[in-house]
């Protein structure tokens, strides 16, 4: 599934990080991919993969089978610049 729609995003001043989640069923195992145009690793990707996992776990107890792997594509993966006093960059 998609969470943009270049038909109206594009003209948006926030367009949606998250772009697309896959769910494919191999084996009796939910496996789900999800995709980020552009990702905070440093804010936002613990708190985004664990309700990527939360989704995913919902989906297969839905459907009585087992969670697969998760997997997250990042397009554009950075760490903003107001965020590194509180980080240790060696």
């Amino acid at each position: 599934m998609t969470t943009f729609d270049p038909s109206i995003d594009q003209c948006q001043n926030e367009i949606p990080s998250m772009i697309m989640i896959d769910f494919k069923i191999r084996k009796n195992m939910l496996y789900t991919t999800g995709v980020w145009r552009s990702h905070d690793i440093y804010g936002e990707w613990i708190p985004y993969f664990f309700s990527l996992k939360g989704l995913s776990k919902y989906i297969a107890e839905y459907l009585g089978i087992k969670m697969g792997p998760i997997t997250i594509h990042s397009v554009s993966a950075h760490i903003y610049k107001t965020d590194f006093k509180d980080i240790k960059i060696e």
